[in-house]
């Protein structure tokens, strides 16, 4: 019996620096059937001519290259269409594999055909090398046992389970997903797996196969291209942009069953803190023109959310009180502080008390 295909995407834009650990351990996978397709985005440094030596030297390799720069969301899709396989994986040119990564999880996909994609455990290490933590999906938070509501759930936030988008997929399921992504939310890939998680069952392979490399620079840091979604928010807010993707997403979706998009309400709750902190609800009506908004959010190499000068003005709110939320690398789960709605009851009655001064 011949083994399904299995086809490799790696998009890159000058990873002259990694490329060849990225190459070495995808080749010497030990699944027999696969291919690695492999898309250059313009790359201005080494990275094409490494990559043509190897294509040189294994006819496993397929080789694409875009002449200019067309972005990070082309670049994934174009390895995407190219794909022959029934299963299909992205991979990160910073990334590398142990040599029983796409058998192990292919294995998995082949004796649970109610699953669309497979992921094993990781370890996570920093770009100079050096481990930060090791990411292990165990007990009541195993997703073999978790139904597509909990792994929704999940998905709403910025979690370890995010992952899976590096996990070995069914081609087809991708590919009805993959065109309804939206360039210029705030957190694609996060509204992309929400997609997923309502649409099939995950599995899970508890064992250490994939080693990840996370960035100390956020992610338009690294790539400029994505700048549009670094401003994304400023003009409309940031929850309300997610909000609003995450909606068209879903209901949009081919893949998802009509009784599962009842399930997105569901998710609101999750945007709801940040979502009230966007409006204009308590901002007191002499103060509205001269503020704006109620919160900022300030952009650094992570990103606080702070309450406004009118809170901290009106309920003598400090930075004890602020709520930091990290940046888009999947490390940690959201937490509101206990605090949020105190402060903010606090602040609104003692505006109440000076308007009526």
């Amino acid at each position: 019996m011949i083994d399904p295909l299995v086809s490799i995407g790696l998009p890159v834009r000058n990873g002259a620096d990694f490329i060849r650990r990225a190459l070495d351990s995808l080749l010497a996978q030990d699944y027999p059937n696969f291919e690695l397709i492999i898309s250059d985005n313009a790359s201005d440094d080494e990275t094409w001519e490494m990559l043509e030596e190897y294509a040189a030297q294994d006819e496993r390799i397929r080789l694409l290259r875009y002449s200019q720069n067309q972005g990070v969301l082309q670049n994934f899709g174009r390895v995407l269409y190219e794909a022959q396989g029934s299963y299909f994986m992205w991979a990160a040119a910073d990334d590398y594999w142990a040599p029983g990564f796409a058998s192990a999880l292919a294995k998995e996909l082949g004796e649970h055909p109610n699953a669309g994609v497979a992921m094993c455990a990781i370890d996570v290490l920093d770009e100079h090398g050096k481990p930060l933590y090791t990411v292990r999906f165990e007990g009541a938070g195993n997703p073999n046992n978790m139904s597509c509501y909990e792994l929704y759930k999940k998905m709403n936030v910025w979690t370890t389970y995010h992952f899976y988008i590096y996990g070995l997929f069914r081609t087809e399921l991708l590919r009805k997903a993959f065109p309804l992504i939206d360039p210029h939310s705030w957190a694609p890939d996060i509204m992309f797996m929400c997609q997923i998680a309502l649409a099939t069952r995950f599995r899970y392979v508890d064992q250490v196969l994939h080693v990840r490399t996370e960035w100390s620079q956020v992610s338009y840091e690294r790539h400029p291209d994505m700048a549009p979604r670094k401003i994304a928010y400023q003009d409309k807010g940031l929850w309300r942009d997610m909000l609003g993707s995450m909606s068209r997403m879903i209901l949009r979706s081919p893949i998802i069953p009509w009784y599962r998009k009842l399930l997105l309400p569901a998710g609101y709750v999750q945007y709801l803190p940040g979502l009230l902190s966007e409006t204009y609800l308590f901002v007191p009506l002499t103060e509205y023109w001269k503020f704006k908004m109620p919160w900022r959010l300030h952009e650094r190499k992570r990103l606080w959310v702070k309450y406004s000068d009118i809170a901290r003005k009106y309920s003598g709110i400090t930075r004890k009180n602020w709520y930091r939320i990290y940046d888009p690398s999947y490390r940690t789960y959201v937490r509101y502080s206990p605090t949020w709605l105190r402060a903010w009851m606090k602040a609104l009655k003692n505006a109440i008390v000076r308007l009526r001064g």
